[in-house]
């Protein structure tokens, strides 16, 4: 259980999220005292408090920390669609990068422990399997705004861990979605899902990254970390996979590959986490 002081509450950022709704889930569950924040989509779990919170308002922001001055932040929001990041780079980086580092500053005045969750996609891909003395190098915009934004905790709050996951999978504790579920729901409508033969990640399922998040929360670590599974598969077997466990054939599941679709921003072939 996560110990605090002065029973100071946990607080998670992104509530309404995917990862946001295990880590309350999780966090009601074991009776640790938590508030959670919601933007567009608000949320009733017993258990957890709820406050919305619009990340690209400061005033909103520090009034919200030091209101409840949280001994530990989970901070899951953020806006995460590759390809809308890229056509929308004040907004994502408003978001990514300057909220992140309004919350890490203003949360270091009583030393809170600050874990901000990163992406694999802040490597290009070229020299897997990464470990956390890797070199960034992002090929998209928010690849670099998650960077940015690890960058910006780390100047802000010691008391830091930048957690680096790769794709989350599963079902959602509360609201989200995940690749996974995407493709559960389509194949139950009875549509076939493209899946990349050549783009390599090292999924993790929401449940178990929430897990780990819960447990570095009571931990002394600072600096980075790399939480992922430890087999590297493409897209399309993770599929193939999924759909074996379902209950689908492979009559659901189209093989593609990354340069035969259109995106906005470039996806790296393998940033597998060592």
């Amino acid at each position: 259980m996560v110990t605090q002081q002065n029973s100071a509450p946990i607080l998670i950022t992104g509530g309404s999220g995917f990862l946001g709704g295990h880590l309350a889930v999780q966090a009601a569950k074991r009776k640790i005292p938590a508030i959670a924040t919601y933007h567009a989509h608000p949320v009733s779990f017993p258990g957890v408090q709820w406050e919305k919170l619009d990340l690209d308002d400061r005033s909103q922001i520090e009034a919200l920390l030091r209101k409840y001055r949280p001994a530990v932040i989970l901070h899951t929001a953020a806006l995460t669609d590759v390809d809308y990041c890229e056509s929308h780079r004040g907004e994502t980086e408003a978001i990514n990068i300057g909220a992140s580092g309004i919350l890490a500053e203003t949360s270091a005045e009583w030393n809170a422990r600050f874990l901000y969750v990163s992406t694999d996609l802040v490597f290009d891909g070229r020299h897997p399997p990464y470990a956390e003395e890797a070199a960034p190098n992002p090929l998209s915009f928010y690849g670099w705004s998650k960077w940015q934004g690890e960058l910006r905790v780390q100047e802000a709050n010691p008391n830091h861990v930048i957690v680096r996951p790769s794709i989350i999978f599963g079902p959602p504790a509360l609201l989200g979605t995940s690749f996974s579920e995407w493709m559960r729901l389509s194949w139950l409508k009875g549509k076939t899902t493209p899946l990349f033969t050549d783009q390599y990640r090292t999924p993790i399922s929401g449940e178990n990254l929430a897990e780990a998040l819960l447990e570095l929360a009571t931990l002394d670590y600072t600096g980075i970390l790399h939480i992922g599974g430890s087999e590297p598969v493409t897209r399309y077997r993770f599929g193939v996979l999924l759909a074996d466990w379902l209950g689908y054939g492979k009559e659901h599941i189209r093989s593609a590959k990354m340069s035969e679709v259109s995106l906005s921003g470039r996806r790296p072939a393998d940033v597998s986490l060592n």
